[in-house]
């Protein structure tokens, strides 16, 4: 059947500076999870989205323990 509503989360890294930007950057090459950078914000915000949860939420963690700002949120994607 068709599925309308895709469930999926996002985690939005808010880094400070082009040091805490290079260890989101490697952070996710490890994890392997598909990050856009929105750069036209400012400051400078990546997005990561996923409906695997659990791996969401260990980048989160990981990143809150190299004090870089990140949180997770429900995101529904219309198909």
């Amino acid at each position: 059947g068709e599925e309308n509503t895709i469930e999926a989360y996002r985690v939005t890294v808010t880094p400070k500076s082009t040091d805490e930007l290079l260890q989101v950057k490697a952070e996710l090459k490890k994890s392997a999870l598909p990050y856009e950078v929105q750069k036209k914000e400012d400051p400078m915000v990546l997005t990561v989205d996923s409906t695997d949860q659990l791996q969401l939420q260990s980048l989160v963690t990981k990143l809150k323990s190299y004090q870089i700002e990140a949180t997770l949120s429900p995101y529904s994607e219309e198909k």
